[in-house]
């Protein structure tokens, strides 16, 4: 047999969509081992509007339980006159048996008593409704809602549920949602259906221009980026975690090509291609040196382009870059020292004081590396380059517009402009590497011993005054501090 089962609903965030459908498949495969119900294989697909999880192979009846649970030695369940004593009597009846069901078996270690059960295995359709309804009533999400006068919680509003165990439908109600074999095709470029049977749903399905394959939708994402976004002198740059959100936002992808005004460009491309990448999940558009383009990608939830849609997103790209433009030419007024001072009002942590507390404790560890690894010729720069190192913190950029991947990128940039030598803006920069696994390392001296020196105060900071971490918990990312040191 095979089991398809889908749950319908308004469009679900994307970041929800990938872990929910993994917890269904492992919640769900757990389910029907519990009930003795074999199978063969289970996948699961989803888009922003469905969940799906498809069943192959699926056992016509549980498998029947024969088992055998041993009780206490012979010789304690029954007296020396053959009664049963009262540990016998207490074993029948934590098994729910009288004590003539009792059985006496003979084992290497001797005799012992036992109740043998045998539970027929029952048809697997007459316990799918429970089963379905249960699944359905366990999905947590970060985030849940309660609409109209439902009590269930679920992350958007259900509309529908489609069961069919091969041809057959799987009843049952929450909350007087039915399930059925009617399903929904795409929001603008689809219509609703019914299947008599699963391949029927899967032909359907893509009739009305759904792909409910994560995977493939990413695919082909890819595919029509490179056939129609990409003239021989450009490249698209297809961020990993991004397309991976854009997938999972769309029910059939259409890339559209989007332009914006190249004034734009005099700001530092990284905060623009950040502007695109975050804000507005664009793919920017790259010339083959690596210069970003006054050119975009949107993708579209639909099958064909749109001149309507293509406008509307250059539109409100270029708002998003001239609040950039403006905040950067804000910040570009003074130089980057004087934010240094407005440090002392930001709170690193409650125990360990300000930012600007963090630097002077900073310059204190440097001051010993400098003198243990001889570098006191660059002690000016060192010196310098911790000064300024989280001085773009409280950046308009940063702080207004929270472009925090773009923390040190920015402070060397306001440091260069501001008048500040290469080495100085360069170890501002360095200081955060490595930010991840696998990331570059600081190369130049100013930026080694900011960055170990800002670790350090961290780490002994934190313990000191008991933020240690425990398991997963971890809010100053001390592993990644003292790997960081390692590295470096």
């Amino acid at each position: 047999m095979r089991l398809l089962f889908e749950i319908g609903m308004e469009e679900l965030p994307a970041r929800f969509l990938v872990q929910t459908l993994k917890e269904m498949k492992e919640n769900l495969e757990g389910k029907l081992n519990e009930k003795r119900i074999k199978f063969d294989e289970i996948k699961t697909f989803g888009t922003p509007r469905r969940l799906v999880v498809l069943v192959e192979g699926l056992a016509e009846t549980q498998e029947n339980l024969d088992i055998l649970n041993m009780g206490p030695a012979k010789q304690v369940a029954f007296g020396e006159n053959g009664e049963i004593s009262r540990a016998g009597l207490g074993f029948a009846k934590s098994q729910g048996v009288e004590a003539t069901d009792l059985e006496i078996i003979e084992t290497p270690k001797g005799e012992y008593i036992a109740v043998r059960k045998f539970l027929k295995g029952e048809c697997t359709k007459a316990l799918l409704s429970d089963l379905l309804k249960e699944l359905v009533l366990e999905i947590n999400f970060p985030k849940s809602m309660k609409w109209g006068m439902k009590k269930l919680k679920f992350a958007r509003p259900i509309q529908w549920f489609l069961a069919l165990v091969d041809g057959e439908i799987v009843n049952f109600e929450i909350e007087g949602i039915k399930s059925g074999r009617a399903s929904r095709g795409h929001r603008f470029f689809g219509s609703n259906f019914e299947v008599s049977n699963i391949d029927e749903y899967f032909e359907k399905i893509k009739e009305n221009n759904v792909i409910i394959d994560v995977e493939e939708r990413k695919n082909l994402i890819k595919k029509l980026i490179k056939e129609k976004c990409e003239d021989s002198n450009e490249q698209v740059l297809v961020d990993e975690d991004l397309l991976k959100e854009v997938a999972n936002l769309v029910e059939y992808p259409y890339p559209i090509v989007g332009t914006f005004n190249s004034d734009f460009l005099e700001v530092p491309q990284d905060v623009l291609i950040i502007s695109m990448q975050v804000h507005q999940r664009y793919f920017p558009i790259l010339d083959l040196e690596g210069k970003l383009l006054p050119k975009f990608v949107v993708i579209r939830n639909g099958i064909e382009d749109s001149e309507q849609v293509r406008k509307g997103n250059e539109k409100v790209l270029s708002a998003r870059l001239a609040d950039a433009r403006f905040f950067y030419h804000e910040d570009l007024k003074k130089p980057l020292v004087e934010n240094v001072e407005k440090l002392k009002q930001v709170v690193f942590q409650k125990d360990l004081g300000t930012i600007y507390n963090k630097i002077e404790r900073s310059q204190k560890i440097a001051d010993y590396l400098i003198e243990a690894t001889g570098m006191e010729t660059r002690k000016e720069t060192i010196d310098r380059t911790i000064l300024l190192a989280k001085a773009d913190l409280v950046s308009n950029m940063i702080g207004e517009k929270e472009f925090t991947k773009l923390q040190g990128f920015m402070g060397a940039d306001y440091a260069l402009k501001s008048g500040e030598s290469e080495l100085v803006a360069k170890g501002i920069e360095e200081h955060y590497y490595p930010r991840y696994q696998g990331d570059l390392l600081p190369k130049g001296v100013e930026g080694i011993i900011a960055g170990i020196s800002d670790r350090i105060d961290t780490l002994c900071g934190c313990f000191g005054v008991g933020i240690i971490p425990s398991g997963s918990k971890d809010p100053f990312a001390l592993r990644r501090a003292a790997l960081g040191i390692v590295n470096i």
